[in-house]
């Protein structure tokens, strides 16, 4: 899942070299295209694409596999309830149960009929159990024995894949990566001495820097997402209960 996303990506990883040759008229080996483009993909930096929960338990060999798509790993804690606890959740009460629900009410009432529950905003990174230690070696995680038969949950961002595991792309990166094969290509002429390619070289670079930039840029922004910009912008003391830092009221 990707938290507070507009759009998802949807485009082959093979889809860039069809681009190559559309666009550029560069035929490249499949084996050269593939570790071309997965560095090119790498290089444009939008590979932890979605939040991943993976549930597990610690067996007698205190190994444990990892997700072969996971790039960073947020939290490793014991398995209890995902959901909203309770203690997640804030009271607050109203006088007038008109009033806008934006503003700072500090009276406490014991009339319970104006008593509000207010979920406060959470993330897919917020781990509800307790820390459990580890090693990470390769892709194996190492527990002591302590651990041994203990249920855990681990929160880790990771690349949105395919069927044969390789990464999904938005067309714009898509359009870099195509862009950016054909510069490495036009380039690798110029220093075999090709007269041409250093005419053609002038062209592709930037361009290939344009759309390597572009690449690195969101088509759209959620309100979700400006809700927490705003709100990491926004100093604690000018902050107000229950508000929401949302563009459009």
């Amino acid at each position: 899942m990707a938290q507070d996303q507009t759009t998802i990506p949807f485009y082959d990883f093979m889809y860039p070299r069809f681009l190559l040759k559309d666009l550029y008229d560069i035929d490249m080996q499949l084996d050269d295209y593939v570790e071309r483009a997965y560095n090119t993909y790498r290089a444009i930096g939008n590979i932890a694409t979605g939040v991943h929960v993976f549930k597990f338990t610690v067996d007698n060999s205190l190994q444990v596999e990892i997700p072969c798509n996971c790039e960073f790993i947020e939290s490793i804690s014991t398995d209890e309830n995902l959901l909203m606890r309770q203690e997640d959740l804030v009271i607050y009460s109203a006088t007038n149960s008109s009033l806008s629900p934006n503003s700072f009410l500090a009276d406490i009432l014991s009339n319970e009929s104006l008593r509000r529950v207010y979920i406060p905003q959470s993330s897919d990174l917020h781990p509800t159990g307790i820390f459990m230690p580890y090693n990470l070696h390769g892709k194996t995680l190492h527990f002591s024995s302590e651990q041994s038969g203990t249920k855990g949950v681990m929160i880790y961002r990771g690349i949105l894949v395919d069927d044969n595991d390789n990464p999904i792309l938005y067309r714009k990166e898509a359009e870099a990566i195509a862009a950016q094969l054909a510069f490495l290509h036009t380039q690798k002429q110029v220093f075999m001495r090709d007269p041409a390619a250093a005419n053609i070289l002038a062209y592709i670079k930037p361009e290939a820097n344009r759309l390597m930039a572009a690449a690195k840029i969101p088509e759209y922004m959620s309100q979700n997402q400006w809700n927490r910009i705003f709100a990491a912008k926004t100093r604690n003391d000018r902050k107000v209960f229950n508000s929401s830092y949302k563009p459009i009221q």
